[in-house]
C-alpha cells in the first residue's frame, strides 16, 4: 500500500524553523516500509525556509490562512502525485486545527482515501477526532504496531477492527469504540527511524534528524504534563547497543552530528547511561549530544561520563520558585536539590537549559515572581520561561476550569495551546501585572543571551573566524552588547597574526539585536 504520514504545520505560521524531522513519525515510515508499503512523510515546517531559530518567551502566530492556503497547494500536488491508500496524521494540541484542515483537504481531493490520527491530542481526545468528520480512524498511545495492524485491516477491507488495540472507530451502529491500549515492552523490537522516507530529505539540514529515544514511559506524576497518557508510567528502555547502533546509523547515513534525547527523564536509569557512554567513546562518533533529565537524576560521575562521551548540554527543571506552588504540581524535588543539579552540571563543563513557567491556574503574581527570581539565581545557559498551558489529559486542565481560566471547555481555540503563547491561564494575576511579568521574562531572557554570547567571545578564534569568511564580499559581527564586540576588537589588536579591522565591527542597533544576535549565536557555537 501507498501510505502518506503528515506531520501539519506550527512553526511556519511563527517564522520560526522546526529544528527536528518528527521522531514519531519516522518510526511509523520505518515500520511501514518493514511490512513492505511505499511510504512517504511531508512536513510543511521542514520544508519553509525560517526567518529565525530561536523562540522568544512569546511567540505569535502569523499571515495563517495565507500560508496554510500554500500549505494546502503543496499537499494537493503530492496527494496527486502520489496517490497514497492510507494518510497517517500526527496531531499535537496546537497543530489540532491545521491537522483537521489538512484532512478534509485531503478526502476533498481523494474522496475514498482512509485517514488516521494518531499523536497525544488525539489519544486525549479520541471522540473529537472521529466526530469532525475528516478522520476515520485514532489510533491511542504508541503507534507502531497499532498502525501496522491497522494497515492490513485496511488492505483486507476493514475485516477486524475490533482485534485491534489502540484503535479508536466509530462502529455500524454509529456508537464509538476504543479498543484497549497496549504497550510495546521489548523496545528493540522496533526499526531504526525512517528519516530518508522524509520527503526532500536530502534538502534538509543534516541535523533535523537528531530526535531520537533511548525509553518510554515517565513514573512522575507532575499535574501539568500528560506524557503518560501517550507512554504509561511503566518506562521502558532500549539496550545500549540497539542505541549506539542507531546513533552510529544515522551519523553515517544522514551525516548527523548533533542529536536529542526526547526521553522525559534520560537519566532515570544510570547505569545503562554509564555504558552507552563507554560504547560511544568505543565506537569514536564524532557527537554532540542533549537530554532532558531531572535535577534528582543527576550526579558528578554521570554528568562527567556524559561530557565524556559528547555530551553538550543537558536540560532540567526549575520549573517553579515557589515552594507551595511545588506542592501543587507535584515536583518532588527541592529547591537545593535544583541549585546543586545546576552547580554540579556547570563543575562538569556542560551546558544547561533550564524550564521554568509561570501562570499556574491559582497562581498569584507574587509566586510567579519568585519562580522568575529562581531563574536569575540559577542563571541556566539557556533560561526556558514558558508559559504554564493546561493541556487536556493534566490536572492542571481541571485546575484552570475550577479557577475559571478555561470559561467554555466547549469552544476552545487549540492553536493557542502551547507554550510560548500569551494565554494567562492563572485566574488570579491581573491584566498589569500579567504584562510585568512577561517584560521580566524578556529581560532574564536577554541577560542571558548576552552571557551566552560574552562566553563565546572568550573561547572564539579570530583568526579562524576572519579566515573562515575571508571570501565573502563582507563580514559582519552581530553582537547583542557593545562590550563583547569590544572583547574581540582588542583580543585581534593584540594578535601577532592579525588585527580586526574597526570596520569589521558594528554594533546593531537595539530594535534589531535578537535579529543579529542569533546569527552571532549560530556562528560561535
Amino acid at each position: 500500500m501507498k501510505v502518506l504520514l503528515i506531520e501539519p504545520p506550527f512553526y511556519l505560521f511563527q517564522d520560526l524553523s522546526q529544528g527536528a524531522a518528527s521522531f514519531g513519525l519516522a518510526m511509523l515510515a520505518a515500520m511501514a516500509d518493514r511490512e513492505g508499503h511505499n511510504v512517504k512523510v511531508y512536513s510543511p515546517d521542514l520544508e519553509q525556509t525560517a526567518v529565525n531559530s530561536t523562540e522568544d518567551v512569546i511567540t505569535e502566530f502569523k499571515d495563517t490562512d495565507g500560508k496554510m492556503s500554500k500549505v494546502e497547494d503543496r499537499l494537493e500536488q503530492i496527494l496527486e502525485d502520489f496517490q497514497p491508500d492510507v494518510v497517517g496524521i500526527s496531531f499535537w494540541t496546537a497543530r489540532v486545527l491545521f491537522g483537521l484542515e489538512m484532512a478534509r483537504h485531503t478526502k476533498k481531493v481523494l474522496p475514498d482515501i482512509k485517514v488516521i490520527a494518531g499523536g497525544i491530542h488525539a489519544t486525549i481526545l479520541p471522540e473529537d477526532m472521529l466526530n469532525s468528520g475528516a478522520i476515520d480512524y485514532v489510533i491511542r498511545g504508541e503507534g507502531e504496531f497499532a498502525f501496522i495492524a491497522l494497515l492490513e485491516s485496511i488492505k483486507k477491507d476493514m475485516l477486524d477492527m475490533e482485534v485491534i488495540d489502540n484503535l479508536s472507530f466509530i462502529n455500524k451502529d454509529g456508537s464509538v469504540v476504543h479498543n484497549p491500549i497496549t504497550y510495546c515492552d521489548d523496545l528493540d523490537e522496533l526499526p531504526f527511524p525512517g528519516y530518508e522516507h522524509f520527503i526532500n530529505y536530502d534538502k534538509f539540514d543534516k541535523n533535523v534528524f537528531k530526535s531520537v529515544m533511548f525509553s518510554r514511559g515517565c513514573p512522575f506524576d507532575c499535574n501539568y504534563c500528560a506524557s503518560y497518557k501517550l507512554w504509561s508510567r511503566k518506562t521502558r528502555f532500549h539496550t545500549p547497543s540497539y542505541i549506539v547502533r542507531m546513533l552510529k546509523h544515522i551519523h553515517q547515513k544522514f551525516g548527523t552530528d548533533f542529536f536529542q534525547f526526547d526521553d522525559d527523564t534520560f537519566t532515570l536509569r544510570k547505569e545503562p547511561v554509564f555504558e552507552i557512554c563507554r560504547m560511544i567513546k568505543e565506537e569514536k562518533l564524532a557527537i554532540k549530544w542533549h537530554c532532558d533529565t531531572r535535577v534528582e537524576c543527576v550526579s558528578h560521575e554521570l554528568l562527567a561520563a556524559m561530557k565524556e562521551a559528547g555530551l553538550d548540554t543537558v536540560a532540567m527543571g526549575g520549573e517553579k520558585g515557589d515552594v507551595e506552588v511545588r506542592k501543587i504540581i507535584r515536583k518532588t524535588a527541592s529547591l537545593e536539590a535544583t541549585e546543586k543539579a545546576f552547580k554540579i552540571a556547570s563543575e562538569c563543563g556542560v551546558n544547561t537549559v533550564g524550564y521554568f513557567m509561570i501562570g499556574f491556574p491559582g497562581e498569584t503574581y507574587e509566586a510567579a515572581n519568585r519562580t522568575l527570581d529562581l531563574a536569575e539565581k540559577l542563571q541556566p545557559d539557556v533560561p526556558c520561561i514558558s508559559i504554564c498551558i493546561p493541556y487536556p489529559g493534566t490536572d492542571s486542565y481541571q485546575l484552570a476550569l475550577e479557577v475559571g481560566s478555561i470559561e467554555d471547555a466547549d469552544s476552545i481555540d487549540w492553536s493557542r495551546y502551547y507554550h510560548h503563547s500569551n494565554i494567562n491561564f492563572s485566574g488570579r494575576i491581573n491584566k498589569e501585572d500579567w504584562a510585568a511579568l512577561l517584560s521580566r521574562c524578556k529581560e532574564i531572557d536577554l541577560a542571558s543571551r548576552e552571557r551566552r554570547f560574552a562566553k563565546a567571545a572568550r573561547n572564539i578564534s579570530i583568526n579562524k573566524v576572519i579566515k573562515r569568511y575571508a571570501e565573502s564580499p563582507f563580514v559582519v559581527f552581530s553582537l547583542a552588547t557593545k562590550s563583547i564586540s569590544l572583547h574581540l576588537a582588542k583580543r585581534a589588536a593584540h594578535s601577532s597574526a592579525l588585527i580586526l579591522p574597526e570596520e569589521l565591527i558594528w554594533w546593531p542597533e537595539k530594535n534589531n539585536k535578537w535579529a543579529f544576535s542569533i546569527s552571532f549565536y549560530q556562528l560561535v557555537y
